[in-house]
């Protein structure tokens, strides 16, 4: 990197400095353009070839992110396939059973049977709905 000393200098009197002034602002460029701090500027080409390594540097993670999601896509589509449609139910028929069962004694709490078997009220609600069936004896809603 050319510094021209001179040059600068009668710069730095057409703006008005004086002598003085000069040579300590010429002494100042030396110290800024000297051999161990020139070694730590960065070019323009230092910034090019950096920015060329995190461009590759961002694709290769990019392309792999990529292939990770679609992966975790494939995989949750083709379990939802075996799975089938809907959600299971949430009161298995022997869980249907036993309420049945607790009903036909005589329970006339839905709340308590729904606890006694281990599941929700709302469930209960839903599976009765579901088979087009009452509680049995003295209870529910129909």
């Amino acid at each position: 990197m050319a510094f021209e000393t001179h040059a600068n200098a009668l710069r730095y009197k057409a703006a008005g400095f004086t002598d003085a002034q000069v040579e300590a602002l010429i002494e100042a460029d030396r110290e800024i353009v000297s051999a161990r701090r020139v070694s730590q500027l960065v070019t323009k080409a230092d910034v090019q070839a950096e920015l060329a390594k995190l461009k590759f540097d961002l694709l290769i993670w990019v392309t792999g992110a990529v292939i990770v999601i679609q992966g975790f896509s494939t995989t949750t589509l083709y379990f939802a396939a075996l799975r089938g449609p809907g959600r299971p139910g949430s009161v298995s028929d022997t869980q249907w059973a036993e309420a049945r069962g607790f009903f036909e004694a005589g329970e006339t709490s839905v709340a308590k049977v729904a606890r006694k078997i281990g599941v929700s009220r709302q469930a209960l609600y839903r599976k009765r709905d579901a088979e087009g069936t009452g509680f049995g004896g003295r209870c529910g809603r129909h």
